[in-house]
């Protein structure tokens, strides 16, 4: 199993936060760890300028096996360059449907295949207006 998969997958209970950053310039780790009076503190912080995949999981493994990442709660940030923000107008489907359905309505919108993408939507507040139509993002 990737180190990736294992850091992501859900997890029966969140004590400790690892955050890491994949960046055009490197790979950015800060690991937080809950101490006995249970408050969280900065465990490990750090940048490596590493640009090669292989290596950057490599470090990730190291870490995870020193600081047992794969019981943290684990979020990921992203750089502008490696995601869209759309605002698109709502389908009109069932919620179990919806991320089939942006599929199809994201497909012109975007320069990528939408079958390489992950996709996640919210709506956003009713407009005032009677006539306006329900918005995802």
């Amino acid at each position: 199993m990737s180190i990736l998969t294992k850091l992501f997958e859900k997890k029966d209970s969140f004590r400790d936060i690892v955050s890491v950053c994949f960046l055009s310039q490197g790979l950015g780790i800060a690991i937080a760890k809950y101490n006995t009076e249970n408050t969280l503190q900065l465990a490990f912080s750090e940048f490596f300028p590493e640009t090669n995949i292989e290596a950057q999981e490599k470090i990730l493994r190291q870490l995870a096996g020193s600081y047992q990442l794969t019981e943290c709660d684990t979020y990921l940030l992203l750089e502008s360059r490696d995601y869209r923000h759309l605002s698109i107008e709502a389908p009109v489907v069932e919620d179990h449907e919806m991320k089939a359905a942006l599929r199809w309505k994201v497909t012109d919108l975007v320069d990528f295949s939408v079958e390489d993408a992950c996709l996640d939507f919210y709506r956003l507040p009713d407009a005032k207006h009677t006539n306006s139509k329900k918005m995802l993002r």
